[in-house]
């Protein structure tokens, strides 16, 4: 039995053919990987489930993620787009922001005294949560990004509050999901409730 190629390592013709029957799935990205792409690089900034819904495929988020052809083009469009950062890698960031300490840059000696230690941020890959660096005469002056800041956007970014355009996203995935005469009857009924109803 011949080993399994990557579709992709394949050069067109027969061969490539071949090797995605072998595989049992096409490398070769449909419309529908495409619109799921669309969402979830865009307006679902990297929500795979909503990125799902809106692009009417009929698995989870998850197993759309791990589609070949939807793989193909994510890897495509940060090949084309490298000063592009995913929103996961932009998480990372953020928390690393929130978590940061003077620690993280200095060093304390026996008497209690820091000293600046920008070598040592940067072989533990902290570097990136200083603000600003500037000297005045022999004194050298650190300054960190706001923890609190990041901490207010990672708090925004996983939804836990100031989100209503979020809410509103999905009531209407589920409004239209439901079938065309129902669908009305729920929304005139949700336009009655009032807060007070929801406490």
């Amino acid at each position: 039995m011949a080993p399994l190629v990557d579709p992709l390592d394949t050069p067109p013709g027969k061969a490539r053919k071949d090797a995605i029957l072998r595989t049992g799935q096409s490398v070769l990205p449909t419309p529908q990987d495409l619109k799921f792409v669309e969402f979830y690089l865009g307006e679902c900034n990297g929500d795979a489930s909503e990125s799902a819904s809106l692009s009417g495929m009929k698995c989870s988020g998850q197993a759309a993620l791990s589609r070949k052809g939807v793989i193909k083009l994510i890897q495509d469009f940060y090949r084309d787009h490298p000063y592009k950062m995913s929103s996961a890698e932009i998480l990372t960031r953020l928390s690393d922001i929130a978590r940061g300490s003077v620690a993280d840059v200095a060093d304390i000696g026996d008497n209690g005294e820091y000293y600046w230690n920008l070598g040592k941020a940067k072989r533990n890959g902290k570097l990136h949560i200083v603000k600003k660096v500037f000297t005045t005469g022999e004194t050298m002056q650190v300054e960190l990004h706001d923890p609190i800041k990041a901490m207010d956007m990672l708090g925004k970014a996983n939804r836990m509050w100031g989100d209503e355009q979020h809410e509103t996203k999905v009531l209407n995935i589920f409004l239209n999901a439901l079938p065309d005469d129902l669908r009305e009857s729920v929304r005139k009924e949700l336009q009655t409730i009032t807060v007070g109803d929801l406490e």
